[in-house]
C-alpha cells in the first residue's frame, strides 16, 4: 500500500501572518538599517578622517642678517596654520617665546645642545 502526504505551502506560511507581525518586522528592520548607518557615519567621520581633530601646520623660516661687522642677528618667521576642520583658538597666554644665548664656540652645520647652555 502506498501512501502518499501532501504539505500545502500557502502565502500564509512563508512569513509573518498578521500584519502586526509585518509592521513589527519592518520597524525593527527599519531601525537596524538606521544604527548600522549612524555607526559607519560616525567611523567615517571621526576615526578614519579624523574631522574632530585641529591640524595646526607649522613653518620655521631661518633668517641671518649682518647687525654689525662681528654680529648677526638671527631672525625666525613662525607661520601657522590650520588645515583641519576644528577651528584652533589661541589660550590666554597666546604664543611663548624662549630665548637662550648659544654658544660662540658652535660649529657651523652641527646642532647645538639646548639643555647644557645657560642664559
Amino acid at each position: 500500500m502506498l501512501v502518499s502526504f501532501y504539505i500545502v505551502v500557502g502565502p500564509a506560511a512563508i512569513g509573518p501572518s498578521s500584519a502586526i507581525d509585518r509592521a513589527d518586522l519592518a520597524n525593527k528592520a527599519i531601525t537596524s538599517f538606521g544604527l548600522l548607518a549612524a555607526g559607519l557615519w560616525a567611523l567615517f567621520t571621526f576615526v578614519l578622517f579624523r574631522s574632530g581633530v585641529t591640524n595646526l601646520e607649522m613653518t620655521i623660516r631661518p633668517q641671518v642678517h649682518p647687525l654689525r661687522t662681528d654680529t648677526r642677528m638671527l631672525m625666525i618667521d613662525v607661520g601657522l596654520r590650520n588645515t583641519g576642520k576644528v577651528m584652533v583658538e589661541a589660550g590666554p597666554m597666546g604664543c611663548r617665546i624662549w630665548l637662550r644665548r648659544l654658544p660662540k664656540d658652535a660649529k657651523i652645520g652641527q646642532p647645538v645642545d639646548l639643555d647644557g647652555v645657560t642664559s
